[in-house]
């Protein structure tokens, strides 16, 4: 379980890779260019100025290490690799108003994931766990106690 960069290292030790220790970064699936790819100002720059505005505990250099070290064509999950979980997963969403990451993008990861159901929280932002913990506790509950 995990949430945006958690979520993808949750991904990645489910298809048995060992992370590096490094810190952090953004990480990416499906066959879209990585910030990285972009160009270090059309992407990653712009995505650093992005994390820092959104919460001012978002120190930008540290920002700037999560984005680019990890945000590079060897780190990227493909929905090939997602394809190879299978495990049952839950992709929980803070509908459109995930001012990180858009929601087709969690639609489209979820699409890749064999075992995998989609659940929006509408409202709920990039940190639903945080802004509706009682929806993402019954989103959980239901999906991995009851098999709804």
């Amino acid at each position: 379980m995990g949430n945006s960069y958690g979520g993808w290292v949750a991904l990645r030790l489910a298809l048995g890779y060992v992370l590096p220790r490094k810190d952090g970064a953004r990480g990416q699936c499906w066959d879209e260019p990585t910030v990285a790819e972009l160009g270090r100002e059309e992407g990653g720059e712009r995505f650093v100025r992005r994390l820092v505005s959104i919460d001012r505990r978002n120190d930008e250099e540290t920002m700037r290490k999560y984005v680019f070290w990890n945000a590079t064509r060897e780190r990227k999950l493909t929905c090939e690799d997602l394809g190879r979980i299978g495990v049952p997963v839950l992709v929980i969403w803070g509908g459109t108003e995930d001012d990180v990451i858009p929601i087709d993008y969690g639609r489209r990861m979820a699409s890749c994931l064999p075992r995998a159901q989609f659940s929006e929280i509408h409202g709920a932002g990039h940190t639903p766990h945080h802004s509706s913990p009682p929806q993402v506790v019954a989103a959980l509950v239901n999906h991995f106690v009851l098999r709804e």
